[in-house]
């Protein structure tokens, strides 16, 4: 657990010196009880503190705001060794508009890795850029570093998501069916580039 203290001491004195807001973070800023709230709420589990420094870290919000918002979050589900980080999935998925759809995108890049937006587009039949629209919204777990690059393929930093998309337990209403949204996926390659199409049962 020093580890993660050290690796949080550290993450959250860039925010402090770099962020756009940081004319408003106290020195202070996050209060000991914070980081160990913190260090309580990731069980040892770096993936759960990378993804709260990359969500609060966010340009386009106060750093501040966004850490009580995590401190606030309730686990979904009591005794689950996730139960901490699918709080924090689930909120970063209900965050969008449609968060269904955003589990339709997102379920690409944890069957296949790294996809073009665009490709998402016409597998879902949505509007040109909808896909890089959602993905950009989930920085905290999405690569969206090469947005402009034409080859751009977004990929999830974070294998563990798909665990969680994946498991009706974890992600209860968001979940997605594994080897359905295989097949379905499959149908709709077919149905693309045969003009038919197909109804899945």
């Amino acid at each position: 657990m020093e580890d993660i203290e050290l690796y949080l001491r550290d993450q959250f004195q860039q925010i402090r010196e770099t962020h756009i807001f940081k004319a408003s973070i106290p020195s202070s800023w996050p209060a000991k009880d914070q980081l160990d709230q913190l260090k309580h709420k990731s069980s040892g589990q770096f993936i759960y503190v990378t993804i709260v420094v990359r969500y609060v870290q966010s340009s386009l919000h106060r750093p501040q705001q966004r850490l009580d918002t995590i401190l606030g979050l309730r686990p979904p589900f009591k005794d689950l060794p996730f139960s901490e980080l699918d709080g924090l999935y689930s909120h970063l998925l209900t965050r969008n508009d449609d968060p269904s759809r955003a589990a339709d995108i997102l379920a690409f890049l944890a069957l296949y890795g790294e996809i073009n937006p665009a490709d998402i587009d016409k597998m879902l039949n949505l509007e040109s850029g909808e896909a890089e629209v959602c993905l950009s919204r989930m920085a905290a777990i999405v690569n969206t570093g090469l947005m402009l690059d034409l080859a751009y393929g977004a990929s999830l930093l974070h294998q563990s998501f798909g665990d969680f998309l994946f498991d009706s337990d974890r992600s209860k209403g968001l979940s997605k069916a594994r080897t359905e949204t295989k097949a379905w996926h499959s149908l709709r390659i077919i149905e693309i580039f045969s003009g038919k199409q197909f109804i899945l049962l």
